[in-house]
């Protein structure tokens, strides 16, 4: 993945075209940041996991290959734990409760944005500072009704994306679209390729009724990268030791079908069901050391109503989630949680507050009380948080090859607090954003007799801040930069994400034929400051060795050209050519040369 054409897509615009029945957030003032498809077209990404950083606070740890683990950060959350909503359906895993970003198809996308307070949370009873929501493009309603992409470049990089819009009739219509994905790995042995399916059948009803269904259909095989090849000695769940063998070459297949329910209708109602199935195999080579099989099927229901008078704005909901381990894990039983929420809002002046808790309850704990309070002072906003993470089925029941689970773990809590203030005008734009949180008991990995097992660590206290900003020297000439620093203070059982990190670069654009040809030339670098990270390499967590990497400047050029209804764009990485390390042990690919274009077709 590389973080390139993207800091320069910093798009402050989030007035979005929904269904007239549909209750999301439309106001500009309401969404604290988004990105739109324009972010997308001709752009240069590897997964959408490149397009995650166009939001404040967010931040990727990129393995250095496309469809490695792509877990996001946003603001102080740990690697994969923030709650990302595609269509309504929720995409982060049954088992682990991680968000891998790789499971996008990223040419659906047609806006992302982070939600204010809880009537914006579209249906769901979620904690809004940990949340992103997805919406994927209509082509049905615009004069666009299909669109194909191809991709390709250096290192095998081998995309075909097609997407078609049908609008039946003014109250029914379609949107489909299917991709093929291919990698050859920046490594030996980190090869990818995967195939999506996404579909949306949305059907007006009586009454100003509306109905949904989504599909998102994943398919990957995946070479998981050891950082340069480096075996490893899972632990033995019978005896609690570390085995004599070494796995290497470790290969994942992943299928999981997404399916969901969605009806809304007056008083902002709105009930959602969604139906997970997963299969993921995990073995090393040849089947050798380790050959393990894992299967679960996740249900949840969430409603929500959100009755509206002038003086006051209610919001309640309820959801219950239910998930079931089907083969696998040793001694695992079924999961399940519930939620009922209640927000109420009001506007004083030109202050807007909102104030809400959630009432979770599970099959680990009893009923916890989780606030949320904000407030809104024209483009200045404030929240905060307490939040809860359940160990997970992976947490509490794995049979290895990277940590044993422990039944004995208890909830992480934490305390959120933030601040996000965002302006444009002509001449410039720019945001700021900062987040600080206090976590007790996190969930993590350590050592229990040389073998490394999930536990709970001491408490830690994270603080994070984002600054961005464009501006226009002339008309055709924008400088962009983004700065984010990061720090964490008690139980190192986190991976440590770089303290600092910034991208820059400089837009120039001509537009030679008004609808023929628009020419944009983006140069710019990515700057990492230098970062450790800790054995085993696919947890987030530490178990042995600790390896370190250099600071590191990425530099690149990329030029996308407008013809009419195609976008082509070429992009060159790494134009030194220099050997390079974003993370430990996982090299960047040298002098990268990729291309492609997207083509729309009207009605």
């Amino acid at each position: 993945m590389k973080r390139t054409l993207i800091i320069m897509c910093l798009l402050w615009k989030a007035s979005v075209a929904m269904l007239p029945a549909d209750s999301v957030a439309t106001d500009s003032t309401r969404v604290l940041f988004s990105i739109d498809s324009t972010a997308i077209k001709g752009s240069d990404y590897g997964s959408f996991a490149d397009l995650w950083l166009c939001l404040p606070l967010a931040y990727v740890y990129d393995r250095g290959s496309v469809g490695q683990p792509a877990y996001p950060a946003l603001g102080t959350s740990h690697a994969g734990h923030a709650l990302v909503i595609y269509d309504d359906l929720v995409l982060n895993d049954p088992l682990t409760k991680k968000i891998d970003l790789n499971l996008v198809p990223t040419e659906s996308i047609a806006a992302a944005w982070l939600p204010f307070s809880a009537s914006d949370l579209n249906g769901h009873t979620t904690a809004p500072a940990r949340t992103v929501f997805l919406r994927s493009i209509d082509i049905a309603a615009q004069p666009v009704r299909s669109q194909v992409g191809y991709r390709t470049g250096d290192t095998g990089i081998d995309d075909v994306d097609v997407r078609l819009g049908i609008k039946m009739s003014p109250q029914q219509s379609l949107n489909a679209g299917a991709l093929l994905k291919n990698y050859a790995g920046t490594t030996s042995h980190s090869k990818y390729r995967t195939q999506k399916v996404n579909v949306k059948l949305t059907r007006a009803l009586r009454n100003n009724w509306w109905v949904r269904y989504n599909l998102l259909y994943n398919n990957s095989d995946l070479d998981l990268a050891l950082g340069l090849n480096r075996p490893w000695s899972p632990p033995d769940v019978q005896t609690r030791t570390l085995s004599d063998e070494k796995l290497s070459r470790p290969h994942e297949k992943r299928v999981r079908f997404d399916h969901g329910l969605s009806f809304w209708g007056p008083h902002r109602f709105k009930a959602i069901l969604q139906f997970t199935d997963l299969y993921q195999e995990l073995y090393g080579y040849r089947h050798t050391v380790v050959d393990q099989t894992l299967e679960a099927q996740k249900i949840s229901l969430s409603t929500t109503v959100n009755p509206q008078w002038d003086f006051l704005n209610v919001i309640a909901g309820a959801s219950m989630r239910w998930i079931r381990p089907d083969f696998g894990f040793t001694h695992a039983r079924n999961d399940w949680e519930s939620t009922l929420s209640l927000a109420l809002q009001k506007r004083l002046g030109n202050i807007e507050f909102s104030l809400a808790s959630r009432l979770e309850n599970s099959n680990q704990s009893t009923w916890q009380v989780l606030p949320y309070l904000s407030a809104r002072l024209n483009s200045i906003r404030i929240w905060l948080e307490k939040d809860q993470r359940l160990p997970s089925l992976l947490e509490r029941y794995s049979d290895g090859p990277f940590a044993l689970g422990n039944t004995e773990l208890i909830a992480q809590n934490s305390w959120i607090v933030g601040t996000g203030w965002q302006q444009k005008t002509d001449a410039w734009q720019g945001s700021l954003s900062v987040m600080a949180e206090k976590v007790t008991d996190p969930l993590g990995i350590g050592l229990s007799s040389s073998v490394p097992v999930y536990r709970n660590g001491k408490d830690q206290t994270q603080v994070c801040l984002h600054w961005q900003g464009t501006l226009a020297i002339l008309s055709w000439l924008h400088v962009t930069c983004r700065w984010q620093e990061y720090r964490l203070e008690g139980d190192q059982m986190l991976v440590k994400r770089p303290e600092r990190w910034a991208q820059g670069g400089v837009r120039a654009r001509h537009v030679f034929f008004q609808g023929d040809l628009d020419v944009t030339l983006y140069i710019g670098a990515d700057y990492f400051d230098s970062v450790s990270i800790y054995d085993p390499f696919f947890s987030d967590f530490h178990g042995y060795d600790s390896h370190t990497s250099d600071a590191t400047i990425y530099p690149y050029v990329h030029a996308r050209f407008i013809i009419g209804d195609a976008a082509l764009y070429a992009a060159f990485h790494n134009i030194m050519a220099n050997d390079l390390s974003i993370w430990p042990d996982f090299p960047e690919p040298k002098a990268e040369l990729r291309w492609g274009i997207v083509w729309s077709f009207v009605d």
